[in-house]
Parts: C-alpha cells; sequence; structure tokens
C-alpha cells in the first residue's frame, strides 16, 4: 500500500506458522527507497493471550529496522505474528 502522507510504502503481513517464515519483497514502481525499512510486530507465545485492564501488556508491539537491499526487503516473520513493514520513498 502506498502511503501519500509519509511518501513511503507501508506491507502487511501475517504468519500464520508456528514456524518462523523468511520473506524477500520485490518493490517495483518506485524510483529509490530508502536503504533500512521500520517493521512494527504484534505477537504472543500463547494464542489465545488478550489485552485485559488486569494485563494490560500481554500483547504489545515491538519495533526493529531491516535492512533493504537495492528494491527489495527481507523480512523474518516470527511464528504466529502480524508486521507491518514501513517503507520510505526517496
Amino acid at each position: 500500500m502506498k502511503d501519500d502522507k509519509a511518501n513511503g510504502i507501508i506491507l502487511k503481513m501475517v504468519n500464520v506458522s508456528d514456524k518462523a517464515q523468511d520473506c524477500e519483497v520485490a518493490l517495483e514502481g518506485v524510483s529509490k527507497i530508502d536503504s533500512k525499512a521500520s517493521v512494527t510486530v504484534l505477537r504472543s507465545e500463547m494464542l489465545d493471550a488478550v489485552n485485559s485492564l488486569e494485563n494490560s501488556t500481554a500483547i504489545v508491539p515491538t519495533e526493529q529496522q531491516v535492512a533493504v537491499s537495492g528494491k527489495k526487503v527481507k523480512v523474518a516473520l516470527a511464528p504466529y505474528s502480524f508486521s507491518v513493514v514501513k517503507i520510505k520513498i526517496l
């Protein structure tokens, strides 16, 4: 998805497997992108985990950076996770 406000690309990725998955995405139609991307990940070891008033941090987002090589971005998707990858268009 193109984010015109932030001048970037947003990828939303889900891993429904119990194993980590390595994904590589080739970006077409952009002239130049940043050499790094930010990744926000939501996951829990317990599939039935929910946030509640008593435990508001059962599932919290984590942030990390990944390298972008040319117009390809590689992301390691954790088991049972939802990841949002943001890449800046230069």
